[in-house]
């Protein structure tokens, strides 16, 4: 049976740090094509035939690590949520309400909501984002401080694709799904992005910053690749 790749369902991302072409595939099985600008996509067709094998078992782990996951990750609607970066956990209280809105008591969440699945998740992504704006803005500052790398401004938004991003202005994004990761993995996403403030492509010089200020970066990026293990269903 063929391996190859079809095109039109690849996605091509211009992007203006990359210095060469890269292929990539999402937490979701996506194929991703991240190209330089000005690169000539006539080349495409030979680059997806070339890298359609490892594509293809790349989807296959990733399925089947998807279908290991454990109970609570799959769970419709959670009965307890657990931040792993803030060491916090909480039970989830379900209850009928005219208007969807969230509250805590102590080590639980209340959601208020209709009697709908949709309606309670989205006041499960309203309280997720809240809790990343609450944590993360004076996370990265400390880190900040320490890496003697200041940055102008911060976003923290819910995002499906990536963890964390660097404007040529030195306006940081941080994902809010960042809280299911290990405190680690967070604080590298960090300093990866603070060195972009520095040198906003991903030349020697930035990679050999990021490593004087994590020495385990190797490590650090072998499990971001496959950190979406962290982040449960309903958040996606």
């Amino acid at each position: 049976m063929s391996q190859a790749l079809d095109l039109f369902s690849v996605q091509v991302r211009i992007s203006a740090r990359a210095r060469s072409v890269r292929l990539r595939v999402t937490a979701h099985g996506a194929v991703e094509v991240v190209v330089p600008p000005g690169f000539d996509q006539a080349q495409l067709p030979q680059i997806l035939a070339e890298g359609a094998v490892w594509v293809r078992r790349t989807q296959a782990r990733l399925a089947a690590r998807r279908a290991d996951l454990a109970p609570h990750l799959v769970e419709p609607l959670p009965r307890e949520v657990r931040l792993a970066a803030v060491a916090r956990h909480w039970q989830v209280d379900y209850r009928l309400g005219a208007r969807r809105r969230w509250r805590m008591q102590d080590e639980r969440l209340v959601l208020h909501g209709p009697e709908d699945v949709q309606g309670w998740r989205g006041a499960l992504h309203a309280w997720l984002l809240a809790q990343g704006r609450h944590h993360l803005p004076d996370w990265l500052a400390r880190v900040a401080a320490e890496a003697a790398l200041p940055f102008a401004g911060l976003s923290v938004r819910r995002q499906r694709g990536r963890w964390g991003s660097c404007s040529a202005r030195k306006t940081i994004n941080l994902n809010c799904k960042l809280l299911f990761l290990p405190a680690p993995l967070v604080r590298h996403v960090m300093l990866h992005e603070l060195c972009h403030t520095r040198h906003l492509d991903h030349s020697p010089r930035f990679y050999a910053l990021l490593h004087r200020l994590d020495p385990d970066t190797a490590v650090h990026r072998q499990a971001l690749s496959e950190a979406w293990r962290y982040v449960p269903l309903w958040a996606e």
